[in-house]
């Protein structure tokens, strides 16, 4: 008997920050999320009346951040040619460790305590260790416009060029499954294992489930006037997304 699968619609636009062009964002703890921006990441209470608690000021550009256990990754551009910064802090903010890496880094995820990279360039995975240490690449031939998490020993990216979404095993490299998605650009994983995959030339969102079918497309016109749609979350049945003009969000209904 096949399972039946509850139906989700967008409901209407929510402005939880308004801002300069935000990058990413990602969920702190009750009522507050953290922003990804140029030359700092933000600290926000949107109970509060949209209230920046406290920021981390950066040389570069935060474009990724993750949560990972009792710990924040963030992905930093820095000023110098092709240089990248991996930034671990942890939940009150303080810096653990940081490394710089080379190369043009598109998006990060971590997983079983990897911090797994991807670039902007045809190439391979690279891997490191929460504490920074080089490990084994992961081999990749295609491009990559997002990177997510999917535990356990998986990744899921969103390979723009050729419109195609790959869950990829760690452990062996393996890809185990792939599924069309048109023009993918950021992807996330919520807590069920779907994967949303936004399209920002189509105006969509896509839902994957866990074994590479997919569920279905959401649009909402009302994202068309916010620009580009950069990063995304699901929490606590509500759509995070990240734009030009700041941070908002789009309760998700259920019937």
């Amino acid at each position: 008997m096949t399972e039946k699968r509850p139906v989700i619609q967008l409901g209407s636009y929510e402005s939880l920050h308004t801002s300069s062009l935000c990058y990413d964002v990602a969920w702190h703890s009750e009522n507050r999320i953290l922003v990804a921006k140029k030359g700092k990441m933000d600290l926000i209470n949107f109970s509060n009346g949209d209230c920046v608690e406290s920021s981390i000021l950066f040389a570069g550009v935060i474009f990724t951040i993750v949560p990972y256990k009792d710990l924040i990754v963030l992905g930093n551009t820095l000023k110098g040619p092709h240089q990248e910064e991996i930034v671990v802090h942890d939940k009150e903010l303080n810096t653990v460790k940081s490394w710089e890496v080379e190369g043009f880094l598109c998006d990060i995820a971590v997983v079983d305590n990897k911090v797994v990279l991807s670039s902007q360039l045809p190439g391979n995975l690279r891997v490191f260790s929460l504490e920074g240490e080089s490990l084994p690449d992961i081999f990749w031939n295609g491009t990559s416009a997002g990177l997510a998490g999917c535990p356990p020993d998986s990744v899921i990216l969103a390979d723009g060029k050729y419109g195609k979404i790959y869950k990829k095993q760690l452990t062996s490299g393996n890809n185990l499954w792939s599924a069309d998605v048109e023009s993918p650009f950021s992807v996330y994983v919520d807590r069920n294992g779907v994967t949303w995959v936004r399209s920002n030339e189509k105006n969509c969102f896509t839902l994957i489930d866990p074994n590479g079918a997919i569920l279905r497309q959401l649009k909402n016109e009302e994202l068309k006037k916010l620009g580009e749609i950069l990063g995304i979350m699901v929490q606590d049945d509500y759509l995070y997304v990240c734009h030009d003009n700041g941070v908002g969000r789009l309760q998700l209904h259920y019937s």
